[in-house]
Formats: C-alpha cells, structure tokens, sequence
C-alpha cells in the first residue's frame, strides 16, 4: 500500500544570505574518544509490545567521519553505546524477518531523525520499535494446473533507481526470492508495505544464448505412439521410426509475472501493508513461441577480437524495470569465424550489443574497444542481424578543485562512474585519479548517462561536492551526459569546497524541535524536475530540528516539509507540482549556505 504524503504547512520564520563559516576538515585524523551515550530499548511492535531480543543495532555519524559501531540487545531488548564524542548519529535496528526500523521514521524502510548528542550527554531513553516483515505466497502451476516445482519466484517491490531516478524494481529483502517446492509452491518473507509484482522464470538457463527449444509433438507422432505402446511394437533401443516432421514452430516457457502473463505492463500489481500476509499470488508459467536471433559479425579492418560479447536485452518503455526484475537478457560470445545466434527467444522488442575485449586473432596487438548494437523485433520466426563493429568512445576526464587542493593520496580515494538509463544500474568505472586529477573511461557505447563520483575517504567526501560538469563544452551537470558516435569526449568535473545549499531548523507552534517531518528542496524550474536531477535533495530535521543540503547549484527553490515520503518519491513530477503550491521559496547564491528556518503551520 502506497500512503501518499501530507503536505505540511510551513511559514519562514529566519531567512539570511550570509555563507556559514566552513570549517577545513582533517583527514587521517585519529578515531575520538568522548563522554556521550545513547541507550535505550527496542521493543516488537504489536499490542504487546515484548522485547525484541537479539537484534543487531548500528550507530553511525552521518558524516561517515567516525567508523561506526554495532551492538545487540539483551534478552531484555536492551542496548547501549557509551564513549561517543558529540556529534549526529544514524541508529537502526535490523532482525532477519522483520522490517529496519530507524529511529524517528515514520514507518519501516523510511531515513531516520539524526540523534544529535552532546560532549557529556547521557540520552538512555530512547524506544524503538521493529515490526515483522510482510509475506506474499502462492504456487507455480503450468496450463494444466499441475504443480510445477524447482522453479525460481521473485518478488520485487517498486521503487526508484538511486542513480538514474527511473522506476524500477528491487529485491526487497534476502527472503523475497524463493524457489518452489515440490507441490509447485513459494513464500516471500521479510517484506515491507509497498507495491509489488511477482515473477516466475521457469528457465534456469535463462540469460544463457543456448537455451533450448521445446518442438510440439504433431498429431502424426502422438497416433504412433498410442499405437506402438498398445501393440507392444516398440523394442528399447530400437531407433524411432517417427518421421521428422516438417514444421519449424518451437516453443518454450517464458518468464511469467502474477497472474499469468509475459508482458511486465500487464502484470498484476500486489499492494501489500504492515505486516500483512497474502496468500493465494498463484501463476501460470505457459509456453510461447520461440525463434533464434544469429547473425555474422563484421570488423573495418578484418581483423576480429579475440573476445566479442553480446547481449539481446529487452528494448522499450519497460527495460529499467525488467533490468530490475533481473531480467537483463541473454548473453552470447562470438565464435572464430564471427557468427553469434541466440536460440530460444520469446517474443518481443530487444536491443542486440557487442562489445569486444582482447587482443586481436593470431598475436595481433590489442585494438580499440569496439560496439554495435541493432533494434531486433521477435514473433516467432528466426531472426538475422548482421553486425559492424566501430570503435567506441574514450572519454578523457578531468577534476578540477575550486579553493583548497586535495592532497594527492586524497585524489586517490576518487572515482567516477556513468550509468546508463535502463541498466538497471549497471556502473562503468573510470580509472583511477592521477595526482593532477585526470582520468579515462574507454571504450563507451555512445548512449546517455548519469554520472557518479565517489570518494572512500568519508572526510574528503564531506570536504569537496561536485559544483558543474561540462562535457565538450556541453552542461553535463543538470542533463545527463551525452556519448555520441567518434566523438572523443573531454569531461571537466569541478569540485567545491565552499558548496551553495540551504539549512535551518524546523519548529512546531510552540517553537520546539519537529522531527516528524521529511523537508523537500527542489527547483522553481519545472525544466529540471527530471528523474536523478541534481536540484531536487530530500532532508530530514535531527533531534534539534536542524536540516541542511550542500551542493546545489544557485538559484530560487521550493522549501516544503512533509509527513512522508517515498525514497525517490521526489523523482515523480507530478508529486512536485502537487506540493509547490503550498512550499514557500528561498534564493539560493553561489558559494553561500543560506539559512531559513520554518515553522509549522505558521
């Protein structure tokens, strides 16, 4: 069940423009000592409320600046950190079958209020809660009703891509993916309240080229049969003497999502609360026709790679979700000569990629990282798709760093990677970071990406956010970036130390702290409310009601608070323009954390 979220109304009550000292972090730092506790008591939710006994409780410092600590209650659900130093700390609490529950989340699977604790301070009374998961079960029959048993059920939740922002599907928990028993069936455990869709691959070879076909016996052959067994004619180990028939028809079984179908849009979504428990999610796995997909691999020079993969992917509207699903498609590998085929291939759009890795036949040096890709359309009839490879595109980087310089074993702990839309989030990394900040990324399919960039070093993470991305001259930063065909592409990143963004505290009527509330900020500009757009950040108020966002670029933005909040829920436009109308706005100046503080409901 989706529970949409209360817009809250809020009033600014404090607005400045003047940038906040930043203070220079230090890294390599020895990890502190303090005086400070946080204790408390988890507690199993229901009318009863009985200890939670052997959960795995963690604390972590949302700077991610000190390693984290973990801890499990006692048989009385007790638990305790003592010698923390002051600071903002993350504390959930996780148990195989139940829900993490993180303190101050409105429901399960929900960000937490930061616990903001003091030099000296001895917080010990803090309650949570952790619910048991929910659980969807059914059976797997074919399209006579038989059991059909061994057969891997997935059960995947909606959600957002983190990256990309797409819809996609996700395994919500380590009991969502089951495989069915010897009476056809399958329980999901551990599951949170959302929306679902349920998947059946009676294939385990599927993802393979070689999956075999299944050739339906003619009326011919089942008349001979029945003769031969009642007659006794049949002697073992004589050759049959059915003859092969004529027609090229071959079938398969497919994957099917709840109730029975093959096409993701028709599937039938499962809303699933709290705790809740659906029995009877039954599907019915049916053969489809099949065809093969072959073809012949072409090079410029004639010279092929030692290596030439290549995947048939499900192309469409559907892909991310299908990549989510773990339904990628098949994988190939050309042989000697160049030919590919792909067999057992059900119906439907794909997009057929060939990529290369290797040196070349016969001692040859290693050529350039080559593509091709071809839109293949399916019904039932072979297919062939002669490929070209050309050269794919090297992208040259460049990370440049406005006011301090990172050290260069700093520049080390940096990375970049680009994801594709529709990967399902599937990363190609850069190489590692030079001490001049340099890098490369070869051999790229020409596509549209999201870019990453990544630091292990926590404090060189919080020290240097990304401020703009240009690409041959073209903004990479608020669109995605863009690889066409041989065109070499220079990638310039520039970093910050001194990030524009947004702070405040948030207040109820009588000026206290409010926790309960996720914050919103994203731009008046309706151009850049796009999945994985970098203008749109989700905060939630600590114990003291403080909230901030860094690294958003300069201009006007939308400042509302809200009751709940989907992760990625933001990336939904319609969501956005739902709550403009009651968000007030803040003018956010480069370099500069401006503060405004609100209040609820005025």
């Amino acid at each position: 069940m989706i529970v949409r979220p209360h817009v809250a109304i809020v009033v600014a009550i404090a607005c400045g423009a003047a940038a906040a000292a930043q203070q220079p972090v230090r890294d390599n730092a020895p990890v502190p000592n303090g005086t400070a506790t946080i204790a408390g008591n988890i507690l199993v939710s229901g009318e009863t409320k009985q200890p939670a006994r052997r959960v795995r409780v963690t604390l972590n410092d949302v700077t991610g600046a000190i390693p984290g600590r973990t801890t499990t209650t006692d048989d009385a659900g007790a638990f305790a950190f003592r010698g923390l130093p002051a600071g903002r700390y993350q504390l959930k609490a996780i148990k195989k079958a139940y829900l993490t529950a993180s303190f101050g989340a409105p429901r399960p699977e929900r960000p937490g209020t930061p616990i903001v604790v003091k030099d000296g301070e001895q917080i010990t009374d803090v309650a949570m809660a952790i619910a048991r998961g929910g659980v969807i079960s059914g059976s797997v029959r074919d399209e006579r009703g038989r059991p059909v048993p061994g057969v891997t059920v997935r059960v995947l939740r909606f959600a957002y891509n983190a990256t990309t922002g797409e819809r996609t599907l996700v395994a919500p928990s380590s009991g969502s993916t089951n495989t069915t028993d010897d009476r056809g069936d399958y329980r999901a455990y551990g599951l949170p309240p959302g929306g679902y869709v349920v998947l059946a691959n009676p294939l385990p070879t599927s993802g393979r080229s070689d999956t075999p076909d299944i050739r339906p016996l003619t009326p011919a052959e089942v008349q001979q049969a029945l003769q031969a067994a009642r007659t006794g004619s049949s002697v073992p180990g004589a050759p049959a003497t059915v003859a092969v028939p004529t027609t090229n028809v071959r079938v398969n079984y497919a994957p099917v999502f709840h109730p029975g179908v093959t096409d993701i849009s028709a599937a039938t979504p499962i809303a699933l609360g709290l705790s809740e428990e659906r029995a009877g999610v039954d599907l019915t796995i049916q053969y489809v026709a099949t065809a093969t997909v072959s073809g012949t691999i072409g090079v410029p020079d004639g010279i092929l790679p030692q290596i030439v993969r290549l995947t048939l992917v499900p192309a469409g509207g559907q892909t991310e979700l299908l990549a989510g699903a773990g339904l990628r498609g098949a994988t190939a590998q050309a042989g000697s000569d160049g030919s590919y085929m792909f067999s057992g291939v059900a119906p439907g759009l794909y997009t057929l990629k060939a990529i290369t890795t290797g040196g070349g036949r016969g001692g040859a040096p290693t050529p350039p990282a080559l593509w091709a890709d071809a839109d293949v359309t399916v019904s039932g009839q072979n297919v062939t798709a002669p490929l070209t490879l050309q050269p794919g595109v090297n992208i040259t980087g460049h990370a440049v760093f406005e006011g301090s310089q990172p050290a260069p074993a700093e520049l080390k702990t940096l990375s970049f990677a680009i994801v594709q839309p529709g990967s399902g989030g599937l990363r190609k990394t850069s190489t590692a970071v030079d001490p001049e900040g340099r890098f490369t990324i070869t051999g790229v399919t020409p596509d549209t990406y999201q870019f990453e960039a990544a630091w292990t070093s926590p404090v060189a993470s919080a020290r240097w956010l990304v401020k703009s991305s240009t690409a041959n001259g073209r903004d990479a930063f608020d669109v995605p970036l863009r690889v066409n065909p041989g065109e070499p592409l220079d990638w310039t990143i520039t970093f910050t130390d001194k990030p524009t963004g947004v702070g405040g505290v948030l207040q109820d009527r009588a000026g206290r702290a409010a926790t309960d509330y996720f914050i919103l900020v994203f731009s008046t500009d309706r151009r850049y409310w796009t999945p994985g757009s970098r203008r749109i950040r989700m905060m939630r108020p600590a114990t003291d009601g403080a909230f901030s966002a860094k690294g958003l670029p300069a201009g006007d933005y939308f400042l509302a608070a809200l009751t709940d909040l989907e992760p990625g829920e933001w990336n939904d436009p319609t969501l956005l323009e739902r709550i403009a109308g009651s968000a007030i706005k803040v003018t956010l100046r480069d370099g500069e954390m401006t503060t405004q503080d609100l209040r609820i409901g005025g």
